[in-house]
């Protein structure tokens, strides 16, 4: 049996623009890499930010933000 390879942990990078993780994709048939757009929170990666808000903010934070809808979720959610 060959030996498992150890996933490689993403290495997240900066430029003017923000935060950013190198993808390979294939175009053609040819190997290209891209950039994709993150978004970093405390150095991880947030996959889904309505849902770290709902769990992390408090309702000042959202309202400053302009989230209302979150707001109503996250008392909906409470009342059940």
């Amino acid at each position: 049996m060959g030996k498992s390879k150890k996933k490689k942990k993403q290495v997240i990078e900066e430029d003017e623009k923000g935060a950013f993780i190198r993808e390979t994709i294939f175009v053609r048939g040819k190997q290209k890499r891209v950039k994709r757009r993150v978004t970093v929170i405390d150095g991880e990666i947030i996959d889904d930010l309505d849902e770290w808000l709902i769990d992390n903010a408090n309702d000042i934070d959202l309202h400053q933000m302009e989230r209302w809808d979150l707001i109503e979720e996250r008392n909906r959610s409470r009342q059940e």
